[in-house]
C-alpha cells in the first residue's frame, strides 16, 4: 500500500512537473492510479492466471499488448486538449456518429500526407526494433559492435531524421523553451 501510494504521488508530481495546469494535474494523477492499481492487484492477477491456467505467451501477450494501449491513448484525451472537460467531451465524440465518409479529407486537415508518411515510418522502425528487441537481439550493441563505415553513417542518419523531422509544424517556435508554462 506505501508503495502504491508513493507511485501515485509521483506520477502526480511528474504532471504538475510538465505544466501547471488541470490537463497535468489529471494526466498525472490517471497514471498514477493504474500504476498504483496495477501494484496493488498484481497478487490477485497472479492467483487468477494460477486459478484459469492463462500463459503468461502465446495469445494473452496480444490481450496485455492491446490493454496497455487502451490505457495509455486513454490519457491522450488529457494530454492534447486544453481542459479536463474538453479530455472528456472528446472521449464522449469519440464512440459515436462514426462515419467513414470524408475520412482522407479529415486526415489530411490534421497533418499532410507526407507527414503521416513520416510518421507511420518512424511508427515502423521503432516496431521493428521493438520486435527485435523482444526477440532478445541487441540491436544498440549490433549497432555498436558493426563496422565504423556503417554505424557512423546509421547514427548520423539517424541524428540528421530528428533534426528534419522532429519539431516543425504550424505555431512551432524553435526559441521557446519545453517547459515554458512551468
Amino acid at each position: 500500500m506505501p508503495s502504491a501510494l508513493a507511485t501515485l504521488l509521483v506520477f502526480l508530481l511528474i504532471g504538475v512537473w510538465h505544466a501547471a495546469n488541470w490537463n497535468a494535474v489529471v494526466f498525472g494523477a490517471y497514471f498514477g492510479l493504474v500504476m498504483g492499481a496495477s501494484m496493488l492487484l498484481e497478487p490477485v492477477w497472479k492467483t487468477m492466471r494460477a486459478a484459469l491456467n492463462l500463459p503468461k505467451k502465446g495469445w494473452m501477450a496480444p490481450l496485455r499488448l492491446t490493454r496497455t494501449w487502451i490505457l495509455i491513448l486513454f490519457a491522450q484525451y488529457f494530454a492534447f486538449t486544453l481542459s479536463p472537460a474538453q479530455g472528456l467531451s472528446l472521449l464522449g465524440g469519440t464512440f459515436q456518429n462514426w462515419s467513414f465518409a470524408g475520412f482522407a479529407e479529415k486526415i489530411t486537415e490534421v497533418m499532410a500526407a507526407l507527414e503521416w508518411l513520416i510518421a507511420g515510418a518512424g511508427c515502423l522502425v521503432v516496431l521493428i526494433v521493438d520486435l527485435l528487441c523482444e526477440k532478445k537481439i541487441d540491436v544498440c550493441g549490433g549497432l555498436a559492435k558493426t563496422h565504423f563505415f556503417i554505424r557512423w553513417p546509421a547514427l548520423l542518419l539517424l541524428i540528421l531524421a530528428i533534426v528534419v523531422f522532429g519539431m516543425y509544424g504550424e505555431g512551432y517556435d524553435s526559441a521557446a523553451f519545453l517547459y515554458t508554462q512551468f
